[in-house]
């Protein structure tokens, strides 16, 4: 257990801002963190789902994984609580945050969860596949400004992926729509 706390410090140090960090990256850093910006790309996506799917069954399971993955996060925090870096003086903290449990990230695992929910939807994978690229983006930048461990994320993206599995099951068990046969008006 020793050599995986060194592990993670080790990443985190590597990742995180250094105390002259530039202003360019920390304010895209804390743009890219901001629920102003997750919940709508969330609120968006969820409606595209929808739209490509035909139906909104799809959307709602991806919702709901999306909520449990929060609730997750705060049951996970309560039965295992772990100190965020700055609260064990590693590193820089460029975000303001309280210094509640850490593990796993809230962020990573709505982030993950909706980009992992869509990636293997047809008709939607490229919002899919760009929304894993922001999710990693955001679980960067909550390393990077310091207010999360290199696991919290890891946890936060396991968290996604059961989630995210079980709303593309339980999304697609509905019976696909049968297309309606328009009548030529001829006797075949």
């Amino acid at each position: 257990m020793e050599s995986t706390i060194g592990l993670n410090q080790q990443i985190f140090l590597l990742i995180n801002a250094k105390p002259f960090a530039g202003p360019p990256l920390v304010e895209i850093a804390t743009w890219l963190s901001s629920w102003s910006i997750i919940a709508p790309v969330c609120a968006v996506s969820l409606i595209l789902l929808a739209v490509t799917q035909r139906r909104i069954a799809p959307a709602l399971w991806l919702l709901a994984a999306l909520l449990v993955a929060v609730g997750m996060v705060v049951l996970l925090n309560e039965l295992w609580p772990q100190a965020r870096p700055f609260v064990d003086g590693v590193g820089t903290q460029l975000a303001p945050h309280s210094p509640d449990p850490s593990f796993p990230s809230h962020h990573a695992a709505v982030t993950f969860t909706l980009a992992l929910g869509l990636l293997f939807r047809p008709g939607i994978r490229i919002l899919g596949i760009l929304l894993l690229f922001w999710a990693v983006a955001v679980s960067w930048s909550r390393v990077y400004l310091g207010v999360h461990w290199p696991l919290d994320i890891l946890g936060g993206v396991c968290i996604a992926l059961i989630l995210a599995g079980l709303s593309m099951l339980l999304g697609s068990s509905e019976a696909p729509r049968r297309p309606r046969r328009y009548s030529t008006g001829r006797f075949n």
